[in-house]
Parts: structure tokens; C-alpha cells; sequence
């Protein structure tokens, strides 16, 4: 090994480190510890051979004995901060991800660190503690975090309503299994178009819960119902009216009129195409006393409406990839064989 070789190894180097911000109900978790003086969401270093997602997930299951869901990406922010166990500066750069905890968080610990304490704090608070981690403040001034934040809470909020309130009409496991799917193909489509991803998202969630009332004036009664939980949204008048929009031109009968409302349209007919027309196949026997035969040909219908309903190229072309092996599927479910 040559002096410069040396010399590179024993050269100081910046820590990465990946942390969580956990949301629940509004609330965002900040942990505390004796090795660095300041509140920050948990997290810790990334190991030789671990991506940032999986030492989210191993740092949170040991520090809280929790596992995560994560959600997105937030950003990134770095900082000098000093280590007060160690005794010396730090240079970290700090991945942060928003998260939802699979488990209740019962209390934190994190090995090697004293005086271990958490807080839950709405998010006013989360973004306006003084006393924060010094990376956060600085990715605070590269994202836009508080906007990513109050969109989280806008699509948990309609998610929580789609869950709690099942359709008498429906299989509850197929009527999730369809809004998921439909959320899907939105949001892939909305990165696509470059379109607005909070209305599509909402839409996507909401689409169907007024389903109850019948395929003809479902979309109608679906942004009826839509309406009061819009309103419990941060979130601007012009957005509530577009996410109605797009709700109310979903469905077969209410040409889209738009992009937004065409996205919604598209992912509607994808998901069917994405396994969900199973589901409706065994749906149609459970609920409407159809035999087999009958729920096949109904399915069969439905297929080919719901191709038809697909108008976006970007749409079009996943189609494309979905509808043979939909099709040859439906053939091998027809002989007894899938």
C-alpha cells in the first residue's frame, strides 16, 4: 500500500445514515437520546452491503421494535453535528422517508444510548421544533416537506374512510383489492402525464364508495359521499372540485372530460385487467346467485367494456401487456384448470 493509498483510508468520511418519519393519525414520531442533543425522527447508518431501505427497516425494528411501511421518499439534508458519546464532530448525510408503522410503537431504545425518549407531535410541531436535527432543518430548505406531509395526511384520511365504510354490494377483500389496484395504474399514469398526484391519488381512493348505489348512479353517489370527507381535508377549494370531477367521470356511463378524469377512467379498466376480474367473476356468483356459466359471460362483457373505456396512449399500451393473459386465463378458469 502506497502513502496515498494510506492516507485515503485513513481519511475522515461522511456517515450515511437513513431515517423515518413515521406518521399516524395526524402525528409524527421524534425520538431523543444522549448522543447527540437535539430531537430527530429514528433512524441510523447504513451497513457495507444494506440499501437505505433496508436499514430503515432494521433500524426501526431494533430501536422500536417495530415493523414499517415506507411510503416515499422525502428527501435528503447533511450536518456537522457533534456526537456527544463519542466526543468528536460528525459529518452525516441523512436520508429521510416517510413511514407508517406496521405495529404499535410501545417506546424506543436505541443500543449504546442513555437517557432514551419519544414524543408524538402534530405536524405544526414536527416542523416547527426549535431544537431539531440540524440535517432535517437543512432538508427543510432543499423539499418541501410540510407539502408532502399534508398530502399524506389528505390520502390517509380518505384511505381511513374507503376502509371503514365497505359496500353491502361488494366482497370487502375484492372491493380493496379493485380501489388498490385502481390507485395503482393512477399513479403511474399521473407520473407519466406529469398530472396532479394528490387529486389523482384521492379520486383513485374514493372512486368507488358510493358503489351501492348501482352502476348507473354509483359516481354520482360516490362524490356525494366524498364531499364532507373533502372537507375535513387540508386542501384548496379548486382541488376538491376537480377530485369530485374525476370521481363523478369514472364510470362507464360519464364521458372523461379531461386528463385527470381520463387517468381515473384508464386505471379503473386496469385494474379489472390486473387479476381483479377474478374476484368480480367470483363476486358475480357470490353475491348476484350466478352460476358459473353466467358469471364467465358477464365477465366476459365486462372485459370488453372495460377495454374500451381505455383511451390514454400511455393506458393503451399497459393494456396491452395486461389483456392476453387476462384472456387466456379466463379460458384456463372457464375448463376448470386455474
Amino acid at each position: 500500500m502506497n502513502e496515498y493509498e494510506k492516507k485515503e483510508r485513513e481519511r475522515p468520511k461522511p456517515t450515511l445514515v437513513t431515517s423515518a418519519v413515521i406518521a399516524h393519525d395526524g402525528k409524527y414520531l421524534l425520538v431523543r437520546d444522549d448522543k447527540f442533543n437535539f430531537w430527530r425522527p429514528p433512524g441510523g447508518r447504513v451497513e457495507w452491503g444494506e440499501t437505505l431501505e433496508d436499514t430503515l427497516r432494521r433500524e426501526m425494528k431494533e430501536e422500536l421494535g417495530t415493523e414499517i411501511q415506507i411510503i416515499r421518499t422525502i428527501g435528503f439534508g447533511e450536518d456537522f453535528a457533534y456526537h456527544q458519546t463519542l466526543d468528536h464532530k460528525t459529518h452525516r448525510v441523512i436520508f429521510y422517508f416517510l413511514c407508517r408503522a406496521k405495529n404499535p410503537i410501545l417506546g424506543y431504545g436505541d443500543e449504546g444510548a442513555g437517557n432514551a425518549r419519544m414524543k408524538w407531535v402534530s405536524r405544526d410541531e414536527f416542523l416547527k421544533e426549535t431544537d431539531m436535527e440540524p440535517a432535517f432543518k437543512d432538508m427543510m430548505r432543499r423539499f418541501d416537506i410540510r407539502n408532502i406531509l399534508r398530502m399524506h395526511e389528505n390520502t390517509e384520511r380518505a384511505e381511513k374512510f374507503m376502509t371503514k365504510h365497505p359496500l353491502s354490494s361488494r366482497v370487502k377483500e375484492s372491493y380493496f383489492y379493485h380501489v388498490r389496484g385502481v390507485r395503482k395504474f393512477a399513479v403511474l399514469l399521473c407520473k407519466f402525464y406529469n398530472a396532479d398526484i394528490e387529486i389523482i391519488e384521492i379520486a383513485s381512493i374514493l372512486h368507488d364508495i358510493g358503489a351501492d348505489a348501482g352502476s348507473k348512479e354509483h359516481a354520482e353517489k360516490s362524490a356525494e359521499m366524498a364531499v364532507p370527507v373533502l372537507e375535513k381535508m387540508d386542501i384548496s377549494e379548486d382541488k376538491k372540485e376537480r377530485i369530485l370531477s374525476c370521481i363523478r367521470h369514472h364510470s362507464l356511463y360519464t364521458p372523461a372530460e379531461n386528463l385527470e378524469e381520463q387517468i381515473i377512467q384508464d386505471a379503473d379498466s386496469l385494474s379489472f385487467f390486473d387479476g381483479f376480474w377474478k374476484l368480480y367473476l367470483e363476486e358475480r356468483m357470490i353475491k348476484k346467485k350466478r352460476n358459473k356459466k353466467e358469471a364467465i359471460s358477464d365477465t366476459k362483457e365486462k372485459l370488453r367494456v372495460m377495454e374500451d373505456k381505455v383511451r390514454t396512449d400511455e393506458g393503451r399500451r399497459i393494456l396491452a401487456e395486461l389483456i392476453n393473459k387476462t384472456q387466456n386465463d379466463l379460458e384456463e378458469y372457464a375448463k376448470g384448470k386455474l
